[in-house]
């Protein structure tokens, strides 16, 4: 009624005429006529159109089912030619020949530093073993063989008696104890062997105080690099006055070049 009454109102106002009460009645009448009338026709366009729409689908899902949708589409797929296949391959071997070496650089790098902080951890064992039990523990390095024991020896005399423990471990076959060509330990001096002690031994023993009977490094390297690089190269140091244990890792070309 509201609209109504604007709508009347706009009427009279742009009427250059005067207009009497009668004329009011008539423009009522046409104006709530006139809209309502469209409105009608308004609601059935619209409910005429979605009913079109719903039929247009329900045929279309119909045709495709039967198969006329799927011939189409498969009519208008070519797929690839020799050519573009073969350039996706290509492009995929130079990604594969960029990717894998770094992938086993990445790879080797692990290997190293694990069995590296496994020799770091076994040797701060060995030690407050050796503190604990009041007694010595030897630790024997063979660089042929690629491992160490770990001998605890409850009697200190040095033998590996019926009732002590000796535990092997073996690298890893990818790591190996060495290094490439001369080089410079953490101390300065020139690098002697793979397994590095001050008394030119293999054995390193921790007494019940928790030092160390010589001071020295240990090396390691992945194996296909010893003969190549020091790239990856890890060392266990040990000091002989306190018995303890250093990580190093050596840095081709940098300063520090043991870090």
């Amino acid at each position: 009624m509201t609209n109504d009454f604007h709508l009347l109102l706009s009427v009279i106002l742009i009427s250059k005429k005067p207009i009497d009460c009668g004329d009011l009645f008539f423009y009522r009448f046409f104006i709530v006529f006139g809209l309502d009338f469209a409105r009608k026709k308004t609601d059935q366009y619209f409910k005429l159109k979605s009913l079109r729409m719903r039929i247009g689908v329900k045929i279309s899902m119909k045709l495709f089912f039967r198969g006329i949708g799927v011939k189409q589409y498969l009519a208008n797929s070519k797929g690839f030619s020799l050519i573009e296949l073969m350039v996706t391959l290509g492009i995929g071997a130079i990604l594969a020949a960029v990717a894998i070496p770094d992938y086993s650089m990445m790879v080797l790098r692990r290997q190293v530093d694990a069995e590296a902080q496994k020799l770091y951890m076994q040797l701060q064992v060995a030690r407050i073993t050796a503190i604990k039990n009041n007694n010595n523990v030897r630790v024997t390095f063979s660089i042929v063989n690629n491992q160490y024991t770990v001998h605890d020896d409850t009697n200190s005399n040095g033998n590996v008696d019926g009732a002590e423990t000796v535990k092997v471990i073996a690298l890893i076959p990818r790591v190996s104890f060495g290094f490439f060509g001369g080089i410079v330990d953490p101390n300065g001096n020139a690098a002697q062997s793979a397994v590095d002690l001050a008394g030119g031994g293999t054995i390193l023993t921790f007494n019940s105080r928790g030092a160390a009977s010589d001071s020295g490094l240990v090396y390691l390297n992945p194996t296909s690099e010893i003969g190549q690089s020091n790239l990856l190269l890890r060392s266990i140091g040990v000091i002989q006055e306190t018995g303890s244990v250093e990580y190093w890792q050596y840095n081709v070309g940098q300063a520090p070049l043991w870090s």
